[in-house]
């Protein structure tokens, strides 16, 4: 499922690209973050681009505690 997951990172369309960040990576990460073993254990499966992708998921939800605050600090950005 990995290996699929950087595939299309790597060959996919924008719209495939970010059904795989926000559909699946950034799913994993919030389901993950509820279990014992934490999101830290699918670090290992992940390839270059995956990885990339996780850390930016990573970093976007950084310091927020809802999707409303990533939300807004998303259209913050866009406003600058």
């Amino acid at each position: 499922m990995f290996g699929l997951m950087e595939k299309w990172l790597v060959d996919g369309s924008q719209a495939v690209r970010g059904l795989v960040v926000i559909g699946f990576l950034e799913t994993l990460q919030n389901v993950a973050s509820w279990q014992a073993f934490g999101k830290v254990a699918f670090i290992p499966f992940l390839g270059p681009k995956s990885r990339e992708a996780w850390d930016d998921v990573e970093r976007m939800w950084a310091g927020k505690s809802s999707l409303f605050e990533v939300i807004r600090a998303e259209r913050k950005q866009g406003d600058s």
